[in-house]
């Protein structure tokens, strides 16, 4: 047995190492979704209320993660699982990273927060797909449904307790000490991520078919599901679930 292999062994895996990683982007999605709630009360005191600088900070975060979600599983499907779960964690940790240290030196402007919506909208591009795929190779396939209610509790509880949150610390710590929190419980969620031991993707038959090019693949994953009527179904409801979601929370 190689030392790769005795590391692994001790490393968890399967429903713990889910739960570890679960633990530790709960920490960090709460922190992120109060500071996702908290720059555009920053954006608004900062403006005097300027609803068109509201308006491009979204219209960034948006484009951006809608120019890359559909290229991101290609990426997630060539390469190996944690590196891309580790991109979500890092792209969102830079730009915290720099908001902090431009808002500690009092040289923070909107259109910084511009460019950060950007690394935040390629992040969360990656977020889902890496997570919903990691399942199938860390989990027993009986497991399936406990670890789906796992993923879904992720993406609900930081929408649920982020903007009360939010709003209390802003008033509390302001926007330096959201960042600052934020920034600290990366440590978890990088931590676990590197801590457990996720395995290599298997090969099927699919996978090998669809590898002829980056653009040819990312038609593949569209014309795969066109041609699986459930599937699209499936597709259709979670795409108009969260569209209807989103245009009920700005309401």
């Amino acid at each position: 047995m190689t030392d790769d292999a005795n590391v692994n062994s001790y490393r968890p895996n399967g429903m713990k190492g889910l739960f570890i990683i679960w633990l530790g982007q709960m920490i960090s999605g709460v922190a992120s979704s109060i500071t996702f709630f908290a720059l555009p009360l920053w954006i608004l005191n900062k403006t005097d209320i300027s609803g068109s600088a509201l308006a491009y900070w979204e219209s960034f975060f948006f484009a951006a993660y809608l120019g890359v979600v559909l290229f991101a599983g290609v990426f997630i499907d060539r390469y190996n699982r944690k590196t891309m779960m580790l991109v979500y964690d890092f792209l969102l940790l830079s730009a915290t990273a720099i908001l902090l240290v431009l808002e500690s030196s009092d040289k923070l402007e909107v259109w910084h927060l511009y460019l950060s919506a950007v690394f935040q909208g390629v992040g969360f591009a990656f977020r889902l797909p890496s997570y919903s795929s990691v399942i199938t190779i860390l989990v027993p396939r009986k497991q399936y449904v406990h670890a789906n209610g796992m993923i879904s509790l992720l993406y609900d509880t930081p929408e649920i307790f982020g903007p009360v949150l939010a709003g209390i610390l802003y008033l509390a710590i302001g926007l330096n000490g959201i960042l600052a929190l934020n920034l600290i419980t990366f440590v978890f969620s990088i931590g676990a991520l590197l801590f457990v031991d996720i395995p290599p993707i298997p090969r099927t038959i699919e996978g090998e078919l669809s590898h002829n090019g980056f653009l040819r693949e990312a038609m593949y994953g569209i014309i795969y599901i066109l041609k699986r009527p459930g599937l699209l179904g499936i597709e259709l409801i979670f795409f108009f679930s969260l569209l209807f979601f989103r245009f009920l929370r700005k309401w």
